[in-house]
Parts: structure tokens; C-alpha cells; sequence
């Protein structure tokens, strides 16, 4: 039994007939309203298998897009097919790979659904390593209290593992239902919706026609349940365990959270609302679904807070620090610049975005989310420069100069004049102002800035941070079976030689002077 499991039978008693009566109230009839439900939370209600199955596939989707995403459920891998490679080498975490058994890891057997699986895995990872009652909802302290986690954690009994994820599911469902509309207006809802095929249709999910992905959609709305509560959302999700295994329980497991989110405020909160939801020719879900899955909002970048391009058109962003964490390939192949708040994450767990797939990186120590004076002063700078970096591409016109400089009181009084700070961050007069070249510069410039690059370098030898990775994907001929492999990063000395790509690069883009081994 895990930490605050510990119910009297009266408590139980009375658990289970709240459950009862919420799980019964959202068996309504279609436009009787649940018990307490304002107007906008039953909009699920007016939404049509046509309206769902374009936001998800538009016209575009091939059939072997259809395919993946009909035959991808949420269960546990066997425990026999997570290989364990380079674990244990560190003292701490025991000795040889059989020190390493991770009884928690998701299958994963098509590609395209790959961001639902790493977002799953990523919140049970949580429950796991905060080791915190199944039966109820994360205490929002608990997240900010972490300091670690035994390596015992990552080998739950198959009970635990199964309550575990089930209350990480209802963890995103119920957080996708009352997160607060990141395009401003009325507050969220309050009601999450589990949406599966019920009956016969769930049974015979494995035989759909993928050329009629409309009826699926259909079938899933059918099903659909309302859930006033965190508990009862558990409850809705648990009754419905097979359907979750089931070929089609990733997709409708989206489509649960699209739903718990409404249509219309998810739609909302995107940049664009024309563009499907699953990349018709890959079958990759798009950035606003991931971060559905991970903060409850249909936002479409990785950046801090919002950037205004003026006209009234308004790019949203993340708006506080969440859990669960997010670090990009395309960053180090300086694509795009993910916001400090993915990057420095309540807990120490991110979903890894590669170009075409998702993973799980994680420790169990709360020391990699260890910063230091200098790395503060770098994410100073980078909110700063960001407001003129609208797309993230590390580079702003030298014209935005003045008024970056203006929005950073805390160098006012340390800075040159204004002709020779744009000679120190644009040598070559390109009329470009690079973000590396100017946190250099302005770190020099700050009173504190020597003194914390000294602390920063002085914390030689750097304690190695323990990672693990984790990748659930197991399809024939895939480079990277289903594995859980360690990486140590040594973070505070030496600057380590910059990776070219792959996981070391985007280690390097959240520590950059990481050296990774």
C-alpha cells in the first residue's frame, strides 16, 4: 500500500457511492445537462464524428497513417521486452544491468501515436516517483517537494504499475477539463469526458475499416461519458481498461482529451485552427496535442508566456512552470528555442521531441533540477531577447537593440554606450544580433556576472547527474528497441563538446555545458 492509501471503511464507503452517482450522472441522455454543469460543459455533446475526424485527420491521411492509429493501445510493456542497456554502472544505481528493472515502460508498436505514449508514460513516471496514493488526484505541493525517488520505484508490482497509470491518465484528462483558457474568456470547465467505443463496437475495433475513420470517430462519441470529478474520471477510465488496450485506445484517448478540453476553447488556444491535429503522411501528432497532454492547453509553442505580432494576432506559449518538462532536437539544430518553464520542470522528467518521435528522459534526483546563479541570469536574458524572437531562431534584427537593452533595468547602470554595445554584438555589421554573442556580452556587462561564472566553473569535479531514457517503441527493424538506457551528464565544469544531434544534443540544450558520457 502506498503513502495516504490508507481509507476507513466508512470512507470507502462513502468514496464508492460518490463514484456511483458521478459515473451515473454522466450517463445522461444527450441534452439533459450532468448536475452542476454550466452551459459550456457539455459542448462535447454538439460535436459530430465529421467535426472530430477532420480536426484529427482532415482529408489528407494516408491509409497507413489510418493504420497506426488504429492499432495502438495504452498498456504496459512486458516486463521481459524492456532491455536495460548501459544501467547500473554508477554505484548509486547498483551494479550490472539486472540492478536496472523497469516494470513501468508503455508499448509503443506504431509510430505515429508516439506523443500520447511518451505524455502517458511521462505522468506515470510522476505518480511513480512521488509515490503517492492511486486512488486521488497529485497534491500540487508534492510536485514541488520532490527531492528522490529510490530506484525501487521503477519496479512496482504489475497492481501498482496498472493503478498507477490509470491515475496518470486521469491526471491528463482531468487537467485537459479545469486548466485555465489560455486565450483568455470564460474559465475552464469543469467536467472531463472519457470517450471510448462501447459494446460491440470495442470489441471489434481491431477490424475497423480504416478507409472509414469517420465511424470510429462516431463510435467513440457514442461511448462517451461526462465525470465531474478527478475520482470519477479515474473510475470511468479503470471500468474501461480493456478498451485502453485496445487497438484503438490511443486514438480515443485523444479524442477524450480533445473533448474533456471542448473543441472550442482547444481551437482557441492553437495558432491555427485549419491544419489536422495528425500529420496525414507521417501520423506525428502536432506540438498543441502534446501540450494538451502535458499542461491541459491546445498551445502551439514551447516558448515562455505569449508574444503579441500585433493586428491582434497573439502567439500563446507556456504560461507557468508545469511538471513535466519538454526538450527538443529541433532546438539543437536551432530550429526553435524551447522556454525555460518546459525546460526547468517541476519534476525532473521530459518528454523528448525528436524529429519524428517522442521519448521519456527522467532522474530520480531532484539535483538536476539544481541551477546556478549564472543559468538564472541566462534565463533573464532569454525572456528578454525572446519578445523580439518570435519564432525562436536565436537571432533578432540589431534595430530591436535599444529597446531590449531598456527591458533589462538590472544592466542599465553597467552597460557602454549604445554604438559600442552594437559593435561588441554585431562585429560584422550583418545587422544581426545572435543570442549566443549577446549573453556572452551581457554577462560580462552584469555586476554579478563574473562572480557567477566563477561559481559556475568552480564547482569542479562536477557530480555526474544519473539520466535515464526511456523509449517504448518495439516495431520490427526499429534502430531503437523498446529500451530504458542511462546517460550520466556531468553539468558544472568543463564545457563538454557539443554533440552534433541525437539525445546528447538535446541534453546540451537544457545543460549547456554539459558533458554527456
Amino acid at each position: 500500500m502506498t503513502k495516504g492509501e490508507q481509507l476507513t471503511e466508512d470512507e470507502q464507503l462513502q468514496a464508492a457511492l460518490a463514484l456511483s452517482v458521478e459515473l451515473m450522472e454522466g450517463r445522461q441522455r444527450p441534452g439533459e445537462p450532468a448536475a452542476g454543469a454550466g452551459a459550456g460543459q457539455n459542448q462535447w455533446r454538439d460535436v459530430t464524428a465529421a467535426e472530430l475526424h477532420n480536426l484529427l485527420f482532415g482529408d489528407s491521411a494516408s491509409a497507413a497513417v489510418k493504420s497506426q492509429w488504429t492499432s495502438q493501445g495504452i498498456a504496459l510493456a512486458p516486463v521481459s521486452e524492456v532491455a536495460s542497456g548501459g544501467v547500473g554502472v554508477d554505484a548509486s544505481m547498483g551494479s550490472g544491468a539486472d540492478a536496472m528493472k523497469f516494470e513501468a515502460g508503455l508499448a509503443q508498436q506504431q509510430g505515429g501515436p508516439c506523443a500520447i505514449l511518451a505524455a502517458a508514460q511521462a505522468m506515470l513516471l510522476r505518480r511513480l516517483l512521488l509515490d503517492v496514493s492511486d486512488t486521488r488526484p497529485v497534491d500540487a505541493a508534492a510536485d514541488e517537494t520532490f527531492s528522490s525517488a529510490p530506484l525501487s520505484a521503477l519496479a512496482p508490482p504489475t497492481p501498482r504499475a496498472h493503478a498507477a497509470l490509470i491515475s496518470a491518465l486521469a491526471d491528463i484528462l482531468w487537467r485537459a477539463a479545469t486548466a485555465a483558457n489560455a486565450a483568455g474568456g470564460a474559465s475552464a470547465a469543469s467536467t472531463a469526458v472519457v470517450a471510448f467505443p462501447s459494446g460491440d463496437d470495442s470489441k471489434a475495433a481491431h477490424t475497423v475499416d480504416t478507409g472509414d475513420m469517420q465511424a470510429l470517430c462516431g463510435s467513440v462519441l457514442g461511448g462517451a461519458v461526462a465525470c465531474a470529478s478527478w475520482a470519477a474520471t479515474r473510475a470511468a477510465l479503470d471500468a474501461r481498461a480493456r478498451s485502453l488496450e485496445s487497438p484503438v485506445g490511443a486514438l480515443a484517448f485523444l479524442c477524450s482529451a480533445l473533448l474533456s478540453r471542448t473543441l472550442a476553447r482547444f481551437n482557441a488556444e492553437r495558432n491555427e485552427v485549419t491544419p489536422p491535429l495528425i500529420d496525414g503522411q507521417f501520423g506525428h501528432c502536432s506540438q498543441e496535442v502534446l501540450s494538451l497532454m502535458l499542461i491541459g492547453q491546445g498551445v502551439s509553442n514551447v516558448f515562455d508566456g505569449e508574444r503579441d505580432l500585433g493586428g491582434g494576432f497573439m502567439l500563446r506559449g507556456v504560461q507557468e512552470r508545469p511538471s513535466i518538462g519538454l526538450l527538443s532536437e529541433l532546438e539543437s539544430l536551432r530550429y526553435l528555442q524551447v522556454g525555460s518553464l518546459f525546460k526547468q520542470p517541476k519534476l525532473p522528467i521530459w518528454v523528448i521531441a525528436s524529429q519524428s518521435h517522442f521519448t521519456v528522459l527522467f532522474c530520480l534526483s531532484a539535483e538536476a533540477q539544481r541551477s546556478t546563479s549564472l543559468e538564472a541570469l541566462e534565463e533573464t536574458l532569454l525572456r528578454a531577447f525572446s519578445e523580439y524572437d518570435s519564432e525562436g531562431n536565436g537571432f533578432i534584427s540589431s534595430e530591436h537593440l535599444p529597446s531590449l537593452l531598456t527591458a533589462l533595468p538590472e544592466w542599465q547602470a553597467h552597460l557602454p554606450p549604445l554604438d559600442e554595445m552594437r559593435s561588441r554584438l554585431d562585429p560584422e555589421g550583418t545587422s544581426l544580433i545572435v543570442f549566443d554573442r549577446f549573453v556572452q556580452s551581457m554577462t560580462a556587462c552584469h555586476p554579478s556576472g563574473a562572480a557567477a561564472a566563477a561559481q559556475h566553473e568552480a564547482s569542479l569535479p562536477p557530480a555526474p547527474l544519473q539520466l535515464l531514457h526511456y523509449n517504448g517503441l518495439a516495431s520490427a527493424g526499429h534502430a531503437h528497441k523498446r529500451t530504458l538506457r542511462s546517460l550520466r551528464v556531468r553539468v558544472g565544469g568543463a564545457r563538454g563538446v557539443a554533440a552534433e544531434s541525437g539525445l546528447g544534443a538535446v541534453v546540451q540544450t537544457r545543460w549547456k555545458d554539459a558533458a554527456v558520457e
